[in-house]
């Protein structure tokens, strides 16, 4: 952790509501905890494979 970047911004639009983008089939929407995102974000920016 402690990972930062210069190049993050803010997007141009809001991000639609989850039943939104859950209508479109090409996205699968799941909730998860702060440990699963831990853990995903971590294998992310370790280059390690994310397994679900």
């Amino acid at each position: 952790m402690g990972q930062s970047s210069n190049e993050t911004v803010l997007g141009e639009k809001p991000v639609p509501a989850a039943s939104d983008i859950a209508a479109d089939p090409q996205f699968i929407v799941e909730a998860f905890d702060a440990e699963e995102f831990e853990r995903a974000w971590l294998a992310a920016v370790s280059g390690s494979r994310w397994q679900l």
